[in-house]
């Protein structure tokens, strides 16, 4: 295996057609099932892309940032660590916690050439250090290079074209309003049970799909709704009850398709529902005694699949202002000068924090690639060592710090350390100008973490 899989076993709380305040309750005040928490730092090897070490800033969101570290040879061969497919590279060693883990990167094979690049905790959870240790076992001379690839990705939606713009659909509310994804339920049900019912892949909810158009990309669909009996439920929570009050909801439905769905609870009323082929929003008014009843449930009476986005209950006056509309992710971050040796800050546009990263190696070149995709596009650009700024095919960008060359005698190594570092502008900042490289301590905490796990 060429990545690191977590294995998640989950359950799944069931309900009665017979619905009351207490069952609710009980819900309520239990762990939600479907939330995502495996009690994992925000930092580990999380990447879906070129192996490193990952940071999700936002799990809401499903942005995630990305530290590739790869060795080469200097002016030959590079190897990109893809974690999709063998590629060079070798999960080494982990704690059970992810605060340290290690791959090696074969060079030259039968460790030959090798690089071992271990990531782990030092002092808090603001920061990785990363080791990078380059071992020459042959009779001659080597002449390295390491790469820091440092990126942002966002979820995956759909499938790309490589000129398709990468972008997402989002949602402005009234104040003090909240827009209630689909994929926020108490519990979905399928009167037809299947396997992947509960045998679901990739960190998925039950039902979920995820395609272009709806809210974050995610909404619940896998034919949902086609078979009568069908379910979803959802916690509605109000501390009084408010008069002239909408509930709105989005869905989509097969253009010439008619849905017929039964709405439980804050309104009990059967819908019927005509397909346009594109989201929609339907409107639902409610009376000011809706509220004394705290959860919504729609289940299907048949006829027809529908994909649902999620709700939001507004003040009738103000429903104008819930507007969809769709942003484009920006994969370019600000390159922020740091005025300090060896190390850089980067801020996206897509999440409020910054990435401070550093190093301790003084002949490097720092250089922005912009393409979807490495694997034959940088191997293609081993020689290109005077242009900063490299073009690739497809939208997408990688910061680049190349450090070379790094000369290996004859049976002998060599380590470099790095460091990455993620919040505010100050606190990243603090984190460079406060940086020491304290050798002794780094290979101390290295040593203490392999031999834990040995």
């Amino acid at each position: 295996m060429n990545k690191f899989l977590v294995v998640i076993f989950g359950f799944f709380i069931g309900l009665n057609n017979e619905v009351d305040a207490q069952k609710i309750t009980n819900l309520k005040n239990k762990s939600h099932p479907y939330k995502h928490n495996l009690s994992l730092s925000d930092w580990g090897p999380y990447t879906k892309k070129y192996i490193g070490v990952s940071h999700i800033p936002d799990l809401h969101k499903g942005v995630r940032f990305d530290l590739s570290v790869f060795p080469g040879f200097y002016r030959k061969k590079v190897e990109v660590p893809n974690v999709f497919f063998a590629s060079g590279f070798h999960p080494w060693q982990a704690s059970p916690n992810l605060e340290f883990f290690t791959y090696r990167h074969q060079l030259e094979w039968k460790d030959k050439v090798y690089s071992d690049i271990s990531y782990f905790k030092l002092n808090d959870e603001e920061s990785r250090l990363i080791r990078m240790e380059m071992v020459n076992n042959t009779n001659l001379p080597q002449s390295l290079v390491m790469n820091f690839m440092a990126s942002l990705h966002f979820p995956s939606i759909g499938p790309y074209k490589s000129d398709s713009p990468i972008e997402i659909t989002e949602v402005v509310t009234p104040k003090n309003t909240s827009w209630v994804d689909a994929l926020d339920y108490i519990d979905l049900k399928f009167s037809k049970p299947k396997p992947t019912d509960n045998l679901l892949v990739d960190g998925q909810f039950r039902g979920e799909i995820r395609d272009h158009g709806f809210v974050l990309g995610r909404g619940i669909g896998q034919n949902f709704g086609a078979i009568s009996g069908d379910w979803v439920m959802y916690d509605i929570s109000f501390e009084r009850p408010i008069a002239k009050q909408l509930l709105l909801i989005r869905c989509r439905i097969e253009k010439g398709k008619t849905s017929n769905f039964k709405l439980e609870g804050i309104k009990d009323e059967t819908m019927v529902i005509k397909g346009t082929g594109d989201f929609q929003l339907l409107k639902v008014p409610l009376e000011t005694n809706a509220f004394s009843k705290n959860y919504l449930k729609l289940t299907s009476n048949g006829n027809v699949a529908i994909q649902l986005d999620g709700f939001i209950i507004v003040n009738e006056n103000e429903q104008d202002v819930v507007q969809f509309h769709a942003r484009k992710w920006n994969p370019v971050p600000k390159i922020i000068n740091t005025g300090l040796l060896n190390s850089i800050i980067l801020k996206y546009d897509d999440t409020n924090k910054y990435y401070g990263i550093n190093w301790n190696y003084d002949d490097f070149v720092l250089r922005e690639i912009f393409a979807k995709d490495l694997d034959i596009f940088y191997k293609r650009a081993t020689n290109s060592h005077v242009s900063t700024k490299l073009y690739g095919e497809g939208e997408g960008h990688f910061t680049n710090v190349f450090m070379n060359p790094i000369s290996l005698s004859p049976h002998s190594k060599k380590v470099i350390y790095g460091k990455v570092h993620v919040g505010s502008l100050d606190e990243v900042r603090q984190n460079l100008e406060s940086n020491h490289w304290n050798i002794d301590l780094y290979e101390r905490q290295f040593t203490d973490y392999r031999e834990d796990i040995a």
